[in-house]
């Protein structure tokens, strides 16, 4: 809306509007919102900012039109755009909640599970990457030697020295309880664990977003 337009419409404006006209406008605009939640919060994540989305909501509404033609009064208008604005804040603020509750129940699910299980059933020991699927044990070749190697489905894969103390899988869960246990010591956040190449080879590392910790466990 230009200056002027807009300076005249506030002179148009009506002192109240007619009764019940705020609040009709006001649910409709909010019913939009719920029914275009997805598409807002892609929005919101991608291009927009909270600002344009009040304003293509209200458009959608002709709150601005309403304004123009002396419907709807200056104050009116106002509460609306920010009772609109309220409501996006909580959707976003609501989102962010979802998102960081189900990577909560996703990493406490993981901890009890290496809790429980102790990684020391070699019939099933958790994988630290995806924390849903079990590792497995097998053989591959690494600069032209027969080496044995921990994989899970998820596309975890990593080459372990051989031992002749222990199998592959043996000294994979011995490593990884005892950085998670030096880990815990000092941190009461869990930890989380990735791949990644040093010196010329895959290795396993520990890390902590909370405390920063960066570990090396094989």
């Amino acid at each position: 809306m230009a200056g002027k337009q807009r300076w005249e419409a506030m002179r148009a404006a009506p002192f109240m509007s007619p009764l019940g006209l705020k609040e009709r406008v006001k649910k409709s605009c909010m019913e939009h919102v719920k029914k275009n939640r997805k598409r807002i919060l892609d929005n919101l994540r991608s291009f927009s900012d909270l600002s344009s989305e009040v304003l293509d909501v209200s458009k959608s509404y002709d709150v601005n039109q309403m304004l123009v033609r002396g419907e709807l009064s200056h104050d009116d208008y106002l509460e609306i755009l920010t009772s609109l604005e309220d409501a996006l804040r909580e959707e976003v603020y609501l989102e962010t909640l979802e998102q960081a509750e189900q990577v909560l129940a996703d990493e406490e699910a993981w901890i009890e599970g290496f809790e429980e299980l102790h990684l020391s059933h070699d019939e099933f020991i958790l994988c630290p990457i995806c924390k849903k699927s079990s590792l497995e044990e097998s053989t591959g070749w690494m600069n032209g030697e027969s080496t044995p190697v921990v994989s899970c489905r998820c596309g975890f894969n990593l080459p372990i020295a051989h031992d002749s103390a222990m199998s592959a899988l043996s000294k994979f869960q011995m490593h990884v309880a005892e950085a998670f246990d030096i880990h815990r010591l000092h941190c009461p956040q869990d930890p989380s664990f990735h791949v990644a190449r040093e010196s010329f080879q895959e290795c396993l590392f520990l890390g902590c977003n909370h405390c920063g910790e960066h570990m090396r466990v094989l």
